[in-house]
């Protein structure tokens, strides 16, 4: 379900046009951010990560704790890419393991997003992202005399629920994200701990009565929803687990939330159809291909930045 600078002029002509098409902007959910935010990149890429970084482990960029270490040479080749794969060293690769590692590449990648995001806040290595500095860099043209109220209510929704973000991802509550901190804040998705909140932000913004659930309707008129049609159907009945005609905040939680773990079992599934010979479930080390499991698990299709600037 999961760029704030130079996107919000993007978004400021977004709304214009679709004014002009007579269409109603009411929110500003996920694929808007993404599809109309600026990405911003600067010299750190997934290849400066040290090779041997896990799920399980702090940020990567900290090399002096994370074992075990691999040469950089290592880093793609069949050894390296079996000590990484390998968990248990059992000398079998399990689908929980394929997991792992796969979630674990992504992880990395969003580090990189991360370090993208703490450079352009102008942060040094041991300082703290305050919520007024944050607001400052990102809602600095919140008051522009130019916008419409379409676009204040939506800036001031989006505002909502990054203060509400913030706090839940500021653990230690001292005032200020530290990167693993900020990693949780723009990539909520990716944490169990922050379910429920992303899954509230979707439920508040396609609930127009005010029962704090979505109905059918509701569902498919909202930006943040799903067209009206067949799909949209076998959708809202598959979350609607209750068949009661609406989607509770658990239910929208489990449809937010349902690309990321469809994702990941998905390229895992890819991986035992490829390579598994014996269709034990499981992948010895001379089932290994180092090319699949690269292009399967290791080189994503997918944008890896965030909406803030």
């Amino acid at each position: 379900m999961a760029v704030r600078r130079g996107f919000l002029l993007a978004v400021v002509l977004v709304l214009v046009a679709a004014a002009v098409a007579g269409r109603k902007v009411v929110s500003l959910d996920r694929s808007q951010r993404e599809q109309f935010g600026v990405k911003v990149y600067f010299n750190t890429t997934s290849e400066d990560l040290p090779c041997s970084w896990s799920p399980n482990l702090p940020n990567p960029f900290q090399t002096s704790r994370l074992q075990p270490t691999l040469l950089p040479t290592d880093y793609q080749t069949g050894l390296g890419m079996w000590v990484r794969l390998d968990a248990d060293s059992d000398g079998l690769v399990t689908r929980d393991e394929l997991r792992g590692f796969a979630d674990g590449e992504r992880r990395k990648e969003l580090w990189v997003d991360v370090e993208n995001q703490w450079q352009h806040h102008g942060l040094g290595p041991d300082e703290r992202l305050t919520f007024e500095q944050y607001e400052r860099d990102v809602f600095h043209h919140e008051n522009d005399p130019g916008h419409s109220e379409e676009m204040k209510r939506l800036l001031a929704r989006t505002k909502q629920n990054d203060r509400r973000r913030f706090q839940l991802s500021d653990q230690n509550q001292d005032g200020g994200l530290d990167k693993d901190e900020l990693m949780t804040f723009l990539w909520a998705e990716e944490f169990p701990h922050m379910h429920d909140t992303l899954a509230l932000e979707f439920v508040e913004d396609m609930d127009r009565d005010g029962d704090n659930a979505v109905s059918y309707r509701e569902f498919t008129v909202s930006k943040s929803g799903i067209k009206d049609g067949y799909g949209a159907k076998q959708v809202f009945k598959k979350f609607d687990k209750d068949a009661d005609g609406n989607l509770s905040l658990e239910e929208m939680k489990q449809w937010v939330l349902s690309p990321v773990s469809e994702r990941t079992k998905q390229k895992v599934e890819g991986v035992l159809r490829e390579l598994d010979r014996n269709k034990d479930g499981k992948l010895s080390r001379i089932e290994i291909n180092p090319k699949v499991i690269r292009k399967q698990l290791m080189d994503s299709d997918e944008p890896i930045t965030h909406d803030e600037f």
